[in-house]
């Protein structure tokens, strides 16, 4: 199912329409390009240098050629446009039974292609829902990890504040005991001088009255002794 189209590249072109010669001479090369890459099963080349030549040329024989290359590629739907326009363009074409039956078999396969690209499509987007759904859950984990840790800290911090003014406190409290206990001995102190200084000032003032009473005496006695002689 090949159509040779090197003659049609040989057919004078009318007075001011269609290709000139050194176009129809270009085409013709591209033409012997893809049937050359056509042949070694090069098949996307070939249909890339067919079309040039149709470019060229515009001969829609070659739209056939154009069609099979790329259905040996496996570019059905690409094959299926082209096929389409050939039968378009070559309303007489003597292979039409053969193309409507290609046509009929890359419809099948366009259709099967575009379902299983959709599944693709919709499998592709159920996957990236639910990589967003895990990213999401992700990252409410890790926040929830981060205010859990957060709230460890103030906690952790509020306990050693508290503990800083605990410690704080019994220092005061150490401190008070303290001054009032060296207060407490200053005036167990000042007590104990005081009652010493007080013992002290009342026995002199009780000697001296004993010894006033013995200094009388032995005036008495010495006035009495006196006095008999």
């Amino acid at each position: 199912l090949v159509v040779i189209a090197l003659a049609l590249f040989t057919l004078p072109a009318a007075a001011g329409k269609g290709p000139s010669k050194k176009e129809l001479r270009l085409a013709k090369r591209n033409f012997r390009k893809g049937e050359k890459h056509y042949k070694v099963g090069e098949f996307a080349e070939a249909a890339a240098a067919y079309k040039e030549a149709y470019r060229l040329s515009e001969k829609p024989a070659l739209l056939f050629n154009i069609a099979q290359a790329f259905r040996k590629a496996e570019n059905y739907k690409e094959a299926l446009y082209f096929y389409q326009g050939y039968l378009r363009d070559n309303r007489r074409a003597r292979n039409r039974g053969d193309v409507k039956r290609l046509i009929k078999e890359l419809e099948g396969l366009v259709a099967a292609e575009e379902q299983a690209a959709a599944e693709a499509e919709k499998k592709r987007a159920e996957e990236e829902r639910l990589r967003r759904e895990e990213e999401k859950q992700k990252r409410a984990a890790e926040q929830r990890r981060l205010e859990l840790e957060r709230k460890k800290k103030e906690a952790e911090f509020a306990r050693q504040q508290a503990r800083r003014e605990r410690l704080k406190g019994s220092s005061a409290l150490r401190v008070s005991g303290i001054v009032t206990g060296s207060l407490g001995l200053v005036a167990i102190g000042c007590g104990t001088c005081l009652a010493l200084s007080a013992r002290s000032v009342g026995g002199g003032v009780m000697g001296g009255a004993g010894g006033g009473g013995r200094g009388a005496a032995g005036w008495g006695e010495g006035w009495g002794e006196g006095g008999c002689s």
